[in-house]
């Protein structure tokens, strides 16, 4: 099964919106901030950087198998970090989920895996890859078989960055986006519910592309 099989849940260009919402968001999943698109309708961003920002889909829960994927437009700045979150359950100071974030330091571009349970934090591996303008990143959560992908602005690697087991959080939930940078962009917002077929549902539930067996990338 390639990795990813949903589709594009938002593209995050539709012009200026702030707070994020669109009758399919809802904020903050983690901190005290929103995203909002720029006026330039380059993508998503944080309104104060060093302030962290995180939004959820709302108009739907995925899962418990589930992915989320998002790209960005332009490059992560030094010293900030952004990332995606799946299995949200309570959001806010309470969180539940797990989180794959990525923070560019020194030339170096580490990825972070942790989960939430009620709103403590727990690392549970790192990798280093670099990210650059137009890549993208991945979260799938199979069961137990979680996984961090890389886009590398042309297609996605099928090799996971990060392949770990973890049981920590297994419900159904949320998919999300955070972000500490206003310099970072991210668009398109993609994910959906695995199915047992591999391929992913929607937020209307419906399969994307029935008649189509070529995943896009």
């Amino acid at each position: 099964m390639a990795f990813p099989t949903s589709s594009t849940l938002d593209a995050l260009t539709r012009g200026f919106e702030s707070p994020l919402g669109n009758v399919t968001w809802s904020s903050p999943t983690q901190g005290t901030d929103d995203f909002m698109i720029l006026p330039d309708a380059t993508g998503a961003s944080a309104h104060a950087s060093g302030v962290l920002a995180s939004s959820y889909w709302s108009a739907a829960s995925f899962g418990p198998d589930c992915e989320v994927w998002v790209k960005f437009p332009t490059v992560i700045t030094d010293s900030f970090v952004t990332g995606i979150m799946a299995r949200i359950i309570n959001p806010g100071a309470s969180v539940t989920a797990y989180k794959l974030f990525v923070a560019l330091s020194a030339g170096v571009t580490t990825w972070t895996l942790a989960y939430l349970v009620s709103g403590t934090q727990t690392q549970i591996t790192t990798a280093t890859q670099t990210v650059s303008a137009t890549h993208g990143i991945g979260l799938e959560c199979i069961g137990t078989a979680i996984k961090c992908y890389h886009f590398n602005g042309t297609s996605w690697n099928q090799t996971p960055i990060i392949s770990v087991t973890d049981s920590n959080v297994t419900a159904a939930g949320r998919l999300g986006i955070r972000c500490n940078d206003t310099s970072t962009r991210i668009a398109p917002f993609g994910g959906g519910t695995i199915e047992a077929s591999g391929i992913a549902l929607d937020h209307a539930g419906i399969v994307p592309q029935l008649f189509r067996t070529t995943r896009r990338l």
